[in-house]
């Protein structure tokens, strides 16, 4: 899965949504964006982007690979009134699928970075890639970490006699 960037903003005074009519979007590739007019509360979630699930062991698809890990989420509330005018996205795309009986590639960091001073404020680590597969054994990819680290790619299965 693609990571993903979701905007809810507020007018008017308050702090809570009850009492308005917030004004939700959803965006799957980077860009810019315009700071709603107006606006006094955003409330942003950043999703990293899914691993690749791991390649089978041959062509024949014996030994299926491990499913690649889902990627973090971040929510985080800003006061409107401390961000500049425009805001910078980038939404990657999910990890690679793996080739035969290799692991699966890391899912990429969705970030949100305030052009006026040119700070990242919001990020969310891509899922890690599922293990190769072998006949025996296959390990799924590690989640994402929040705002730490990308998850880690499965380890590929063990051969047994």
């Amino acid at each position: 899965m693609a990571g993903l960037v979701t905007t809810t903003s507020r007018n008017g005074k308050g702090s809570g949504y009850a009492d308005g009519n917030p004004t939700f979007r959803s965006y799957i590739t980077s860009g810019t964006i315009l700071k709603p007019l107006g606006c006094t509360i955003i409330v942003m979630e950043c999703v990293g982007a899914g691993g690749g699930g791991g390649g089978s062991q041959d062509d024949a698809g014996s030994g299926g690979g491990g499913g690649g890990g889902g990627g973090a989420m971040s929510r985080m509330s800003f006061n409107a009134s401390s961000l500049g005018a425009t805001l910078t996205l980038v939404v990657p795309v999910g990890g690679a699928a793996g080739t035969a009986a290799a692991a699966g590639g890391i899912g990429g960091v969705t970030t949100v970075t305030d052009d006026a001073s040119s700070k990242i404020i919001l990020s969310a680590y891509g899922g890690g890639g599922g293990g190769g597969g072998n006949t025996s054994a296959h390990a799924g990819g590690g989640g994402g970490a929040g705002t730490a680290l990308a998850g880690t790619s499965g380890a590929t299965g063990a051969t047994t006699a």
